[in-house]
């Protein structure tokens, strides 16, 4: 190997428990592993007299090689993978001849070298397409090596194929390390003075129990993030992190070294202060600064900001670059915790703004790059809002940006990027909760969540989109229907509309006994209103809606349906409904908090966005145009790898559904989230509404985990699945503050005091005929009388004589 200049490293042979810390058959042996790589062959004869039975790593960067491997059958967590057939998928299972030999899995590595000077494409730099492994020159991040399984060696590099251009990408880019002084002269050079609040929690936030290697270079990174933006008290927090790794058996050498190389690491990529990047021509720094861009940016309650904001691209092109101040700025601004000049001052100081190859130079660059993404938005202050609810630790937030999911938008392939890409205005939060629901419609039949009292709860969900007409509500529904139907033969579709009787719903589950159903309608006030009427055919609805969301259907006896009659029926429903703010909340009772019944939703706040002129275009489909930015074909590969996952992972032989596991962490981490919900009801207004509604959330948790988890084709919950689920959770414990809080009273109390405000903001008083002009009151001369009645009833309203057939309805007080 060495002959041919391949750098290598010794690698463990088998699992082994070394300092208390699992050492996978793939980990390196040295104490730097590939970064210690050599083709000399005296270190070679020293490793491999120590340990003879060493695997052979390979430096894929040093050797200058491209391995593609092509992952099949199943890993040690249970995942299976066909890399061929995923291959085949995107077009590139046509892989030019090359050296290869199998892996120890069934899988195999074709070994390629690189073209004029080109390396692995950056986009491909882990799995991708899914499950093809690649590794090639000068990775800079995470791994770079491959491990040889085979006794063969070639007889010269011309062995090694030129690899195939789709896996390479031009090697120019720029330098990687900002900040190139040592690690102490950057300690020094940090903001003095006592640590924020922010930073306090943030350390309070690190985990107190093992955390792995991943971890602590990602909590190294945003600390540095955070120094280079000016934050203070930076050298302490970095000091309680490496206390914390360095905790008791783990204080050895080997451990000194890790955190040694990663704080270098994350110094030399996120820690350029900006004097150091601009000099002579760096900002002068203000006495008092009018925006306090570091306090701003504590209150952007988005984890996604927060790695944007202190971390590079990779690689930080300027192209790249600008994309992720301009990132930084939407993120910033659609939180809504800031205003624009704020989110302008946050982006300047951001870590990619500051980088030597950014273009952008000036404030006013900023601004202009604002401008452009958010044209017409208004310099006006931003209220903050006052129903924050954070369930994920700082560091927790932190360690989910390097974690990808089905449902993120962190890959083009992910569900949200390919919703951007079609609706480029949509409001993002109807989306976010429509992936839960396209995950329930499909395996809420397939796996359950068991309980040791012996209950099985099914991973249904209902949800409401909540939002001002125009935002996209019923649009959103689109993407629902269409994985449905991509999904779904026309037989086996789950849809069974929204506007069946308290009977017909029974009638139609109990006919799809064991599987999904999805109920859905728009006017959601207008449903529950049916829903809430003791006369009519809908009577009773609110109990049944509450008794199927826990999957069990009851029997219905009747002499003209013998096919449904007596039947004991599960149910896999999900309910789907949009509706108006305001006229939800007057469709919602308070006592419906308390009775369970809207406890079981999760609500989804969308809002208007401003469009360019641009975006405003009518987008008309040509014939023998494909469909945009090709989404059917986006709908059926996705179809077809969760129909795939079914048949591996969640298929059994009795035809029940699927036990899903936890991890005991994630069972541990659960309860602090259950402790967190007991003291947000406790310290709120209406602890009695929220402690059943906050009941039901815990358990949506719980879901939304085990559909992450079986997107990964896992049927055990890992911390990562939960904790991308707690991240969905904090959004929507925040909608439901709001809500029970405008449902604070009854709707007829609601009406009541509108009308009262509008003879206010009228002088105090109107005429009888001018309020039955007004629209709302208009054409409802029953419904408004009585409101003019209940408010003179209250004593806050006098009727006076007006004219022969009018009367004056003023407010008690007003004009004495």
């Amino acid at each position: 190997m060495a002959d041919l200049g391949a750098h290598v490293f010794p690698a463990f042979e088998a699992d082994e428990v070394v300092d208390g810390r699992l050492r996978e058959a793939k980990t390196p042996r040295t104490r730097r592993g590939h970064h210690e790589a050599t083709s000399d062959k005296k270190q070679i004869l020293d490793w491999w007299t120590r340990w003879p039975d060493a695997l052979i790593g390979v430096n894929a960067g040093a050797s200058g090689l491209v391995c593609a491997d092509i992952d099949m059958g199943e890993d040690r967590a249970g995942n299976s993978h066909d890399g061929w057939a995923t291959l085949a998928e995107n077009g590139l299972d046509d892989l030019p001849e090359t050296f290869n030999y199998e892996t120890r899995r069934g899988g195999s590595h074709y070994v390629y070298r690189p073209v004029d000077g080109r390396h692995l494409a950056p986009t491909k730099n882990h799995v991708t397409p899914e499950g093809v492994v690649l590794d090639s020159v000068d990775r800079r991040a995470g791994s770079s090596y491959f491990l040889w399984w085979t006794e063969r060696i070639p007889a010269s590099r011309d062995e090694f194929a030129p690899a195939p251009a789709w896996l390479l990408t031009p090697s120019e880019e720029p330098e990687l390390a900002p900040y190139s002084g040592t690690v102490d002269e950057w300690l020094s050079k940090c903001a003095p003075g006592e640590p924020g609040q922010f930073l306090l929690e943030f350390v309070d936030s690190i985990p107190k129990s093992d955390f792995g290697h991943d971890d602590m270079i990602q909590m190294q990174a945003a600390l540095v993030g955070m120094g280079a933006s000016g934050r203070s008290g930076i050298p302490w927090a970095l000091e309680r992190l490496k206390a914390e790794w360095l905790r008791g058996p783990y204080d050895t050498q080997v451990y000194r070294e890790d955190w040694a190389l990663g704080l270098r690491g994350a110094i030399e990529k996120y820690g350029a202060f900006e004097a150091d990047i601009l000099g002579e021509f760096a900002t002068p720094p203000k006495a008092e600064p009018a925006i306090d861009y570091v306090d701003a940016a504590g209150r952007v309650d988005d984890a996604q900001f927060f790695a944007a904001w202190t971390t590079l691209p990779n690689p930080p092109t300027p192209e790249r670059l600008v994309e992720q101040v301009r990132l930084v700025l939407n993120l910033a601004l659609e939180d809504g915790g800031v205003n624009r000049r704020e989110a302008v001052e946050i982006a300047w100081n951001a870590a990619a703004r500051k980088h030597v190859s950014c273009p952008i130079t000036s404030r006013e660059g900023v601004e202009a790059l604002a401008s452009a993404t958010f044209p017409g938005e208004p310099d006006v202050e931003v209220e903050a809002k006052d129903n924050r609810v954070q369930l994920l630790a700082a560091a927790e937030a932190a360690a989910l940006q390097n974690v990808t999911w089905w449902g993120d938008d962190k890959r083009e392939e992910n569900f949200m990027s390919r919703m951007k890409q079609i609706n480029p205005v949509m409001s993002e939060a109807y989306y976010r909760l429509n992936r839960w629901m396209i995950l329930s419609l499909i395996f809420a039949s397939k796996a359950v969540i068991p309980t040791e009292n012996g209950t099985m709860v099914p991973l249904n969900f209902y949800g409401i989109l909540l939002g001002p007409s125009g935002t996209g509500k019923s649009e959103s529904l689109n993407c629902v229907t269409d994985m449905m139907n991509a999904y779904y033969l026309p037989e086996d579709d789950p849809d069974i509309g929204g506007d069946a009787t308290t009977a017909g719903l029974t009638q139609a589950l109990i006919r799809k006994d064991g599987r999904s159903s999805f109920f859905h309608g728009d006017e959601a006030d207008a449903v529950f209103r049916s829903w809430s009427d003791s006369q009519g055919a809908f009577s009773g609805m609110k109990n049944r809606i509450m008794d199927i969301f826990g999957g069990k259907v009851p029997m219905l006896h009747r002499t003209g349906a013998k096919d449904i009659s007596g039947i004991r029926a599960k149910a896999y429903l999900c309910v789907h409904l949009t509706g108006v703010d305001e006229r939800i909340a007057d469709a919602i009772e308070p006592h419906d908090w308390e009775s369970g019944f809207v406890n079981r939703f999760v609500w989804a706040n969308g809002h208007r966005k401003s469009r360019t002129r641009e975006q405003k275009r009518f987008r008309i489909r040509r014939p023998g145009k494909g469909a945009q930015r090709g989404i059917e074909t986006w709908y059926a590969q996705w179809a077809s790898r969760f129909r795939q996952t079914v048949e591996l992972k969640l298929t059994r032989e009795d035809g029940n559904p699927t036990w899903i596991d936890f991890d005991d962490d994630v069972l541990e981490r659960h309860i602090d989230t259950t402790e967190k919900f007991e003291r947000i009801a406790e310290n709120s207004a209406y602890p009695d509404r929220l402690r059943p509604t906050f009941t039901r959330m815990e358990m949506t948790v719980l879901k939304c985990a085990a559909l992450v988890a079986i997107t990964e084709r896992r049927t055990c919950v890992e911390m990562s699945d939960y904790l991308l689920a707690l991240e969905q959770a904090e959004e929507w414990t925040e909608n439901i503050l709001e809500m029970v809080e405008a449902t604070d009273e009854s709707p007829r109390a609601r009406q009541v005091n509108r009308l009262a405000s509008m003879l206010e903001a009228n002088g105090g008083g109107m005429k009888r005929s001018e309020i039955h002009s007004v629209k709302g009151y208009a054409g409802d001369e029953r419904t408004t009388n009585g409101l003019i009645s209940e408010l003179v009833a209250q004593g806050r309203a006098d009727v006076l004589p007006f004219g022969k057939n009018d009367a004056l309805i003023r407010l008690a007080g007003w004009g004495e």
